[in-house]
Formats: structure tokens, sequence, C-alpha cells
């Protein structure tokens, strides 16, 4: 990896800088360390930092060695780390607390970077990015993002999934911008927003559509203009997309889209909903296979796609159609712009965070009392969707039972927001749960 062209960081809640050249004499150093330990090229590595300075440099040293690496939110329980763990086999977990070293397994060929998405219980879905692919990814971000706007750059979101990783952190930093680490400020810190985007002179920075919401809703006073925003990872109202573009100072303002498998983002547009590719092709898939236009499936392909899920074979395979990758997500593709409608799949976007309901569900059906459980999403103004669970079982008191459980088996992003008893769960004519007539019986909605 060439260090030569980082950016610095910056962290508001410490003070701490750390210009580029320096984070590059660091990121050798950390290397040089890691190696000395053992650490080869092709070995994993589960890197279990905040968004930090130490995150960045453990990361950069992990690429430099050759490794692969993959960042895991620190705030996970046990059972939820242990099954990462058992899932990646990794070498070494980088944490806080220390670097802890153990018998683990080979990475793939071309393995870099395995982010996971959904599923921390049970099975967990590893996606694969090669080098190549991350660094496809990286160069169309900056084709696509002039560099006089990601000169300086803030932070907001956590670096273990694509969003904030790629879009928010590898992007600016590895073209010479600096970075501003800030993440996850929430309601009490999220008031000094136009602070440290003046102090700083942030140009860019990319976040999801409930923290806008937030912002809106606390009426935080105009910043320094902007250069440009991203906002992502979930649908974003034509309003709200107008309300930031006001509130930035006129910034440059797009709506992405882009998936973990495409290595984040593939493409954004000035219109709530609508894309324009930055990179590779979609397609629609009809009955009589892909279309460059129409209504359908969408499906992608280009460089910067995943190689697999780790170690599942089959979900990989159900992944693609051909060289095609399926998003489930439903849309138009019409004068080369793609237009949403709707999703294929059961995973609730919660403000971003992808939630698997089964994953839920298992948790739920492992407390005392439990007979059965429904997860299901449901529109929320703030994020998007909301997080709702249908419990059924003999017992008083049960979802007092289950929340108490449920808390020690899934980290608290993954906990639901709305819960709900009921005699019996409702049913499909199949006989399969039915999430959309939970969600009507018991929210209305």
């Amino acid at each position: 990896m060439d260090l030569s062209a980082l950016g610095g960081l910056h962290v508001p809640a410490t003070g701490e800088a750390l210009p580029g050249p320096k984070l590059a004499d660091a990121v050798a150093a950390r290397a040089d360390t890691l190696a000395a330990a053992g650490l080869t090229a092709r070995n994993r590595v589960m890197i279990a930092h905040p968004s930090s300075i130490d995150f960045v440099i453990d990361l950069l040293a992990v690429w430099h060695l050759e490794a692969s690496a993959a960042p895991v939110p620190p705030a996970l329980t046990a059972p939820e780390r242990d099954s990462l763990i058992a899932r990646y086999q990794p070498q070494v977990i980088l944490a806080e607390t220390g670097d802890i070293w153990r018998q683990g397994a080979p990475a793939g060929p071309g393995e870099a970077l395995v982010l996971f998405t959904s599923g921390t219980t049970g099975t967990p879905k590893g996606v694969v990015l090669t080098g190549a692919a991350l660094a496809a990814r990286i160069a169309a971000n900056h084709a696509a993002i002039p560099e006089a706007e990601r000169r300086v750059a803030l932070a907001l979101l956590p670096p273990s999934f694509g969003h904030g990783l790629i879009g928010g952190m590898l992007t600016p930093l590895l073209g010479g911008g600096d970075l501003v680490l800030w993440p996850s400020p929430g309601i009490i810190g999220l008031p000094r927003l136009p602070e440290i985007i003046a102090h700083h002179g942030v140009r860019f920075l990319t976040s999801v559509p409930a923290f806008w919401a937030l912002v809106r809703r606390l009426d935080l006073p105009r910043p320094a203009p902007l250069a440009r925003v991203h906002i992502g990872s979930a649908p974003l109202d034509a309003a709200l997309l107008s309300w930031v573009r006001d509130w930035s100072g006129g910034a440059e303002i797009r709506d992405m889209y882009g998936l973990t498998e495409c290595a984040n983002w593939v493409g954004g547009g000035a219109r709530a909903g609508r894309y324009t590719l930055w990179d590779g092709e979609a397609a629609v898939l009809t009955p009589d296979g892909p279309a460059a236009e129409g209504a359908g499936e969408v499906l992608l392909r280009g460089p910067s796609l995943m190689q697999g899920y780790l170690d599942q074979p089959e979900a990989t395979a159900a992944a693609f159609y051909g060289d095609w990758f399926r998003t489930g997500d439903l849309g138009q593709i019409a004068g080369g712009e793609i237009t949403l409608t709707g999703r294929l799949k059961t995973q609730i976007n919660r403000g971003g965070m992808k939630i698997s309901p089964e994953a839920v569900e298992r948790a739920a059906l492992a407390c005392p009392g439990v007979t059965g459980a429904l997860a299901f999403g449901y529109p929320d103004p703030m994020l998007g969707e909301g997080l709702a669970l249908a419990l059924t079982g003999p017992v008083e008191g049960l979802i007092d039972r289950a929340k108490s459980t449920m808390r020690a088996h899934l980290m608290a992003d993954h906990l639901p927001d709305r819960w709900f008893q009921l005699e019996a769960l409702p049913l499909t004519d199949r006989g399969k749960p039915d999430r959309a007539a939970a969600r009507q019986l018991t929210i209305g909605a």
C-alpha cells in the first residue's frame, strides 16, 4: 500500500491531530510491530476499535502487510462477537484492551476486507471484498467527487459497515484529504455540528437520512457552507433532501445508492430515489433475463463487486444471476437512470443499520416462555424503518422477560423499538409467518 498520499486525521473529542506524513510513519511502525509478532500476508485480523486514530492506523497497517481485515462494532455482546470470530477465524483481534493472538484460518486469494452485514447471531453473512474491488471503488469515487470537495471530510458513521468505512473514511483519506473523526455524536453531541464544520473547514460529509432528520428536528443553525453532502443507506424523501441543501448553504447534495456487496456506492443523484451509476452496469431482471431498461429486480455488475459471502457458497450462488449481482431492490431503469420502488428481501433498514429479522427472532425464541416470534419493520419518520417484534407465549410479563434476556444476546441497535404479545402469529396461506399481516394487526400500517 502506498502511504505517501494519505491525508491527516483530527479528533474533535480529544483534540488529537496527526498530519498525513506522521500518519504514514505511524502505519509503517504499527505494521512492523504486527509483523514482528507474527502477522503475515493472508492472515486474518479482526479490528474491534471504535472509529479512532488507532482504528485507522491498525486497518492501514494490516493492509500494508497484505493481510485481511474485518472491522466489527466494539459494542457487540459476547455471544455476537464469538459468532463472528467463529465465522471469520482471525489470527489476531485488535481491540482497545490489547491485541489477542489466536489460531486462525488463512484468508482466501485476494481477500482484503470482510464486512458483516446483518445476522450477527446464528450464521453471520460476511461480504468478502478483494483489494482490486476496493481500489476500483475508491477510484470511481475520486473520479465522481472533485478533489476540492473532499479536501476535508467529516466522518460521522461507524467504520464497521461500508458506508462509514469506504464512503466516509477511505474515500477522502486515500485521496489526500484530511479526515475529522466524529462518529455517532448522538443527540447530546450533535448541537456542536455547525461549530465542528466551521472550525475544521469541513467540505464533505456523508451520513444517513435519520441523521439529517435529527439535525432538522433540533433546528441547528446553518454552518459555514459545505461543498458536498452524501446521504445514503436508507430511503430519502425529497423534502428532507431539499432541507439539507438549504441548510448546507447550497452544497452539492446527492442521494446515494450503494450496497456492501458492491463496496458501498455505485452511484447517486440530485433527486431523491433516482440514481446515475458512477461505474459498472445496471439492468433489471425480467422473465426473459437481464434488460438494460424496464422494471424488475435491479441487477449490478462491475469491478467493485464482492468476491462472495464468506464460507457460504449457496448464499453466494443465490446472490448472482450469471455475473450480475441481485440487489434485492425493485426498480425501474430508463434513460440510464435507476428509480427504486421497493425491496424483495426481508432485511430491515433502520436508519442505515441493516437488521435481519430472522436473527432477532432466533434471539427471542431462546428466551424462556417464548413460543413464537415474528420481527418486522414499520414506517418511522426519523429512522425510515423501525423494528417491531411480536411474541407468543403462555406466561404473563413475557415481553419484560424477553427484553431482559435479549439484551445479553443482541447489540442495542438490533433490539426492537416496539414489542407486542399476541395469542397467535399471523400466517400466510402457505402456513408461513406473515410479517405484513403482523404489522397491520399491531401497528395498523
